[in-house]
């Protein structure tokens, strides 16, 4: 998959812009400030319907306007697709396919992008929240329906959270609060769907995040991710200075066989914010003290995670008109599939996510809070939550928020035994965040029926060393479109070097307007 051709109209500090793109290296050079970012941003836009700088829309829509809007042409092979989506400075975003309307969920089916940038540190030195969000974009970009799953979560606990507030304001019990037992129901049944999904995904991530670490690294650290889960005793919101910085093999349960390399972290895990709240958009229930506000439309997940708009999967409202001047066309590009290889989170459509057969009824022990193969069936992820929902009770309706579920786990990571957060030095943490992401490029790219996904490069080059910048390039290279930014050119591998454009203030000098 490539993009051919971006338009771009009122988005960040364009008034107006049009980039052809070619497939290959396609390199983005100027100053800061200039707007080079701001181009990957658009492209990266269409698949993961957020910004990997802003937790909200308004930013990108420029001064003095009400509305940003993204055109961009894809293409596989001879088929085509035009994407278009409008951004909204107040309200929910509208989006057109080959001219004709759909919802804004819908456009990861037809785009698939990874994008690098400086803000990956933060999935590895930051916050619980930051893995979840990575997780979770990789997640929708897989199985598309996974953005219902996690809006309806989030509305779920948003209510479950008015609802403890309400009973802690009026000093009512448990046994006095039958209606919390609905909402429990609710919690349940979508936490294990994407609790499961999770589980099934670091399990996918597992063997190319250590060959993609070693790649990069030039080294083999054993880097590993497990996620910590709430459900088994581990809050990763409540207590950090918590985290079990023991060596993975000193933390192994008593009976549980060591895991290889690459597939097990041994961390008792972090545990939780205060607030515990979710992310609220305008227009619902109140925005818990603590959580960045995210714009109208947006469904996130409970903790600001989700960088995408499953709201509007759930909410169909609001469609973008048909420009002037632009044909409508067929649809030629196949939608994403429900099913995919094995082991892939499209195994099991419908309720069931994950693996089917065999791993169905196996019980691994896993009552530490730390996942680990084989996958744990629904029916075992439900129970123990209800079980950790019923433990924590007390405690959820003296603080008046949901302690239990996804929106609070982890995906703890490792390299050579210990947390990457406080241990690894400044070139293995990029390395393993440059793992996860090559990690979820491959996923993507075995996956896909669309061809390999566009991979963007913003300003990583300038972090890293030269070795791991040649290291990079030539992994990336691979791709069939590779869209790089850089305030200095020499700093880009000669690799992919084959085409720049010149961005400043605003404006792109072609290679052929000099």
């Amino acid at each position: 998959m490539i993009v051919e051709q971006l338009s771009l109209a009122d988005f960040r500090n364009y008034a107006a812009v049009d980039v052809a793109l070619v497939a290959g290296a396609n390199v983005f050079v100027g100053r800061n400030g200039q707007g080079k970012t701001n181009l990957a941003e658009a492209i990266a836009f269409l698949a993961t319907l957020g910004s990997h700088r802003s937790a909200t829309d308004a930013p990108l829509v420029r001064d003095t306007t009400d509305a940003a809007f993204v055109r961009a042409r894809l293409a596989h092979g001879e088929r085509r697709v035009l994407l278009e989506v409008q951004i909204n400075r107040a309200g929910s975003n509208k989006a057109r396919v080959n001219g004709s309307p759909v919802r804004t969920a819908e456009l990861p089916r037809y785009a698939q992008v990874v994008l690098f940038a400086p803000e990956d540190l933060q999935i590895v030195r930051g916050d619980p929240s930051s893995r979840r969000r990575f997780a979770d974009q990789l997640l929708v970009q897989r199985a598309p329906r996974m953005a219902g799953v996690l809006a309806d979560y989030d509305r779920v606990v948003k209510q479950r959270n008015a609802l403890l507030k309400s009973a802690r304001a009026r000093g009512v019990r448990g046994e006095g609060l039958s209606t919390l037992e609905v909402w429990d129901d609710k919690l349940v049944q979508l936490g294990t769907d994407v609790v499961r999904a999770r589980l099934a995904l670091a399990d996918a991530l597992a063997v190319p995040v250590a060959e993609a670490y070693a790649s990069i690294a030039g080294a083999d650290h054993r880097p590993e991710l497990e996620w910590a889960l709430s459900i088994a005793g581990v809050d990763a919101e409540d207590d950090e200075a918590g985290f079990d910085t023991r060596p993975a093999a000193a933390t192994q349960p008593a009976g549980v066989p060591a895991q290889p390399s690459g597939g097990s972290v041994r961390s008792t895990g972090d545990a939780a914010h205060p607030s515990g709240g979710p992310t609220q958009s305008p227009g619902g229930p109140a925005q818990p003290a603590g959580v960045p506000a995210r714009s109208a439309g947006d469904a996130a997940h409970p903790s600001g995670d989700v960088a995408h708009r499953p709201g509007d999967a759930a909410h169909p409202s609001g469609v973008l008109a048909q420009p002037p001047g632009v044909p409508a066309q067929s649809s030629e590009v196949p939608v994403q599939p429900a099913g995919g290889p094995a082991r892939s989170l499209g195994d099991a459509a419908g309720s069931g996510l994950g693996f089917a057969g065999e791993f169905a009824d196996r019980v691994p022990s896993w009552s530490d809070g730390v996942s680990r193969s084989p996958l744990p069936s629904a029916d075992d992820i439900a129970a123990q939550f209800r079980t950790a929902l019923a433990a924590r009770r007390s405690s959820e309706l003296e603080r008046g928020v949901t302690l239990v579920g996804p929106h609070r786990d982890d995906l703890q990571l490792r390299v050579r035994g210990l947390p990457v957060k406080g241990y690894a030095s400044h070139g293995e943490s990029w390395s393993v965040a440059l793992a996860l992401r090559l990690a979820s490029a491959r996923l993507l790219r075995e996956q896909s029926v669309l061809g390999d996904p566009i991979v963007i490069l913003d300003d990583v080059f300038a972090e890293l060393d030269a070795d791991r910048r040649d290291r990079l390039a030539g992994i990336v290279a691979d791709f069939e479109q590779v869209i790089v930014t850089a305030a200095v050119e020499n700093d880009v591998p000669p690799a992919l070097r084959a085409r720049t454009v010149w961005v400043e203030a605003g404006t792109i000098r072609e290679p052929s307007d000099d």
